[in-house]
C-alpha cells in the first residue's frame, strides 16, 4: 500500500507528498535540508522525521523546535502513526492517507529550483516556478503563483518589499500580498525574530488595523498576506495642497481619536505598530475611517540587514515622522515611539507639513532630537488649545519640554 502526507491546512494546503516504501522523510521549511519543504515560517528547518519501516510501520520523531510537533492535537516526541492521523508542524496540518496511483509520480522540488539563478529559463510555467529576482525587479513576479496566491499587478513598491494585488486560490478572495526582497532573511536569527513577532499579529482583529491573513516563505521569498483595503493613503492627503482635510481640525480630531484607540488596542497587548507614518495609514473608501497597515513589520525586521537598508531608503519621505528612537541606532522603538509618530501625523494633517523637517536628512534628525515644532494654531486658526496641547505633548522629547516652551496651561 502506497502512502502520502496530504496538507489539509496551512500555506501548502492541497499539496500532496507521496512517501517511499521504506526510509526516512525529513519535514521542514528549507529545501536544502528536508525532503518535504513547507512554506511555513513557523516550521523549523528540520522539524520532524517520518520513518517507514520494512514491515510498513510508520512512525514520527520530533526534532527540537520552539513550536513542537503534534499528532491529533497532542504534543509528541516519538509516535507510531496510522491512517487518518493528522500531524501539526507550525501552522501546517498533514494527514496520513493512502495514496492514489497518480500520487506516486515523482515530485519537483520547486523551492530548490527557484533558488537557482537560471530558474526562469528551465522551470515549466505550469509548475508555477518562481524566478529569483533582485529587489528592483520584484514587479516581474506578476502572474506567478506564490504559495496559494496568484500574483496580480504590483500596487506599490516600498522600502521593505513590493505590494501586489493577489488572489487566494483556496478561497477566491483578493488580498494585498507584500513580498520581501530575497536578501531577507540573512540568517537564522532574522527568521526567528520575524516568526516571533508576526505570529502575535495573525489573530488580531480590529477595525483600525488592516487584517493580516498569513505569512510564509515560498522559494526565496518571504511574504505577508493581508486584507486588500480600498482607500487613499494619508501620504497623498498630506502632500496634496488641494486637500480639503488640512486645517479641518474637527475631522482630524475624529481621526486622531480612532487611531489612538487602535494603538491602545495594540499597547494593551504589549505590541507596537512600529511605523505609524502617512504611508502606512489608509482612509477607508467606504467610510473614511483611518486604518493602519504593516502592523508589527518594523519590529519583525528589527536588527535585520533589510531594515537597515530600508531606513536609508525611506529617509526623505518618512524621516520627518519618525520618533527619536527610530533615528537613533542604539535606541529601542516602543509604544512611546508609536505615540510620537501619531502626533507627527496629526500635526501634518492640521498644518500641511511635518513637525520637524530640515533642509537635509542630517538636519531633520537633529530637529527630531532637539527641536519643538511651531504651534499648530499658527497654521490652523481656531484649533482648540486642549487639542494643540495634546499634539505638542506627543512630540515632546522631554517631559517638561512643552511646559517650558508653551506654558503650563497647554
Amino acid at each position: 500500500m502506497s502512502l502520502r502526507l496530504n496538507v489539509v491546512d496551512g500555506g501548502d494546503r492541497g499539496q500532496s507528498f507521496p512517501l517511499p516504501a521504506t526510509g526516512t522523510i525529513r519535514i521542514g521549511n528549507y529545501g536544502g535540508h528536508t525532503d518535504i519543504c513547507l512554506h511555513d515560517l513557523y516550521v523549523a528547518k528540520d522539524h520532524c522525521h517520518v520513518e517507514i519501516a520494512d514491515d510498513g510501520k510508520v512512525s514520527l520523531t520530533a526534532q527540537p523546535s520552539a513550536a513542537g510537533t503534534l499528532v491529533n492535537g497532542v504534543k509528541v516526541y516519538k509516535q507510531d502513526l496510522k491512517l487518518g492521523d493528522v500531524i501539526r508542524v507550525g501552522n501546517s496540518y498533514l494527514k496520513l492517507e493512502e495514496a492514489a496511483a497518480k500520487d506516486t509520480e515523482p515530485d519537483v522540488d520547486l523551492e530548490a529550483v527557484a533558488e537557482d539563478e537560471t530558474a526562469e529559463q528551465h522551470v515549466p510555467a505550469d509548475l508555477g516556478g518562481l524566478p529569483f529576482l533582485p529587489a528592483d525587479r520584484l514587479r516581474e513576479l506578476t502572474k506567478h503563483t506564490l504559495s496559494h496566491y496568484l500574483i496580480g499587478p504590483a500596487l506599490a513598491p516600498g522600502p521593505v518589499g513590493t505590494v501586489f494585488r493577489a488572489k487566494d486560490l483556496n478561497t477566491g478572495q483578493e488580498v494585498a500580498l507584500k513580498i520581501l526582497p530575497t536578501d531577507f532573511p540573512a540568517d537564522d536569527d532574522e527568521v526567528r525574530r520575524f516568526i516571533q513577532v508576526m505570529r502575535q499579529f495573525l489573530p488580531l482583529n480590529h477595525a483600525g488595523l488592516v487584517q493580516v491573513y498569513g505569512a510564509g516563505k515560498t522559494g526565496p521569498y518571504v511574504w505577508v498576506a493581508s486584507d486588500l483595503v480600498a482607500g487613499e493613503s494619508l501620504a497623498v492627503t498630506v502632500r496634496d495642497p488641494r486637500s480639503k482635510q488640512k486645517g479641518k481640525w474637527r475631522t482630524v480630531l475624529q481621526e486622531a481619536r480612532h487611531l489612538a484607540r487602535t494603538l491602545d488596542f495594540l499597547h494593551r497587548r504589549h505590541l507596537i505598530h512600529g511605523s505609524v507614518t502617512p504611508a502606512n495609514l489608509l482612509l477607508r473608501a467606504t467610510d473614511g475611517t483611518p486604518v493602519l497597515k504593516d502592523a508589527g513589520l518594523w519590529d519583525a525586521l528589527a536588527g535585520s540587514q533589510l531594515l537597515q537598508y530600508a531606513v536609508g531608503k525611506r529617509l526623505l519621505a518618512e524621516l520627518p515622522y519618525l520618533s527619536p528612537e527610530h533615528v537613533h541606532p542604539e535606541w529601542t522603538v516602543d509604544d512611546l515611539s508609536d505615540q510620537y509618530c501619531l502626533g507627527a501625523v496629526i500635526y501634518a494633517l492640521l498644518t500641511g507639513r511635518p513637525p520637524c523637517e530640515g533642509a537635509s536628512p542630517e538636519e531633520t534628525v537633529e530637529f527630531v532630537h532637539t527641536a519643538m515644532p511651531l504651534r499648530p494654531k499658527e497654521a490652523c486658526p481656531g484649533l482648540p488649545d486642549a487639542f494643540q496641547a495634546v499634539v505638542l505633548r506627543t512630540l515632546a522629547t522631554h517631559p517638561d519640554a512643552v511646559a517650558a516652551k508653551y506654558g503650563e496651561g497647554e
